[in-house]
């Protein structure tokens, strides 16, 4: 998975939460990855919930599912995070 993928699935463990900080997502994107050499660090991680924001950003009302602000992201539509955990 590339880093975007990792943190969308960082998003559906549990425990299920419409808000986490930047350390929150690294820890559960860690534990997606098994070689510690592979492991990102914060800052990539920061610059990769930026770049989605920005994505986010751009795309019409119904796409502004996540919302990164205050270093959280938070989840701003419950239904989404039902799909993530839920939706495969």
């Amino acid at each position: 998975m590339d880093l975007y993928k990792l943190v969308v699935e960082s998003l559906s463990k549990n425990p299920p939460l419409m808000g986490l900080t930047i350390d929150d997502i690294k820890e559960r994107v860690s534990d997606l990855i098994q070689n510690d050499m592979m492991k990102p660090d914060r800052q990539k991680i920061k610059n990769t919930v930026t770049q989605m924001q920005k994505i986010i950003t751009d795309k019409d009302d119904i796409f502004k599912v996540l919302e990164w602000k205050d270093d959280m992201i938070y989840i701003t539509d419950p239904l989404f995070l039902f799909y993530l955990r839920w939706g495969r």
